[in-house]
């Protein structure tokens, strides 16, 4: 069977998404696998004290307020975070899972905006490639315990909803979009820029 350029290059591009994804795994695997990697970094440790604080009954911002202003963020991340706590188990493990579960969601994000504005099945699966792609370089974004990853993941899906009602005109969907955009905006406070 002879394969014209257009079939190589699916193939091709298949084969990309098949082993950016197996890196994908991988990488996956090697974060939940090492607990102590990466809460060596200041912004995350506070997240965990700050679930922490709650799950224990404390105010979430301790008075007087100890850290300087540029490290308080919105509280929807440490709220969040405390409820994945509460439900599976204290341990640093469940923190990195939340964080797993929020990369996750933003790749089926990307996958269902690109689905809405009419691509098709292969070239969004080489979009959710392509930003698999930077997961080596870009860990300690993507899998990290940061207000980032969920308010990229609520934006992503306020988009998918937003799209939803431009596309449908029902009031739901809308209201939908809204919802997961402030819900973002608690995560940290630039996302409330997407939202409007």
């Amino acid at each position: 069977m002879k394969l014209d350029n257009n079939q190589l290059l699916i193939y091709l591009l298949s084969g990309l998404c098949a082993v950016t994804l197996l890196a994908f795994v991988i990488e996956a695997a090697q974060y939940l696998a090492f607990p102590g990697f990466p809460y060596e970094g200041p912004w995350q440790g506070l997240h965990v004290i700050a679930a922490a604080r709650i799950l224990e009954g404390l105010p979430l911002y301790p008075d007087p307020l100890v850290e300087a202003s540029y490290y308080v963020y919105s509280p929807a991340l440490p709220w969040i975070h405390a409820g994945f706590l509460l439900v599976l188990g204290k341990s640093i493990l469940t923190m990195k899972l939340s964080a797993l579960l929020f990369c996750l969601a933003n790749i089926a994000g990307i996958f269902v905006i690109a689905r809405q504005l009419g691509a098709s099945r292969l070239s969004t699966l080489i979009g959710v490639a392509y930003y698999l792609s930077f997961f080596t370089l870009l860990q300690f974004w993507h899998l990290s315990v940061r207000p980032d990853n969920p308010g990229t993941a609520l934006t992503l899906w306020g988009t998918a909803c937003a799209l939803l009602a431009l596309k449908y005109g029902k009031n739901h969907h809308a209201l939908m979009a809204g919802f997961l955009f402030a819900l973002a905006a608690l995560c940290k406070q630039p996302f409330a820029l997407i939202g409007m």
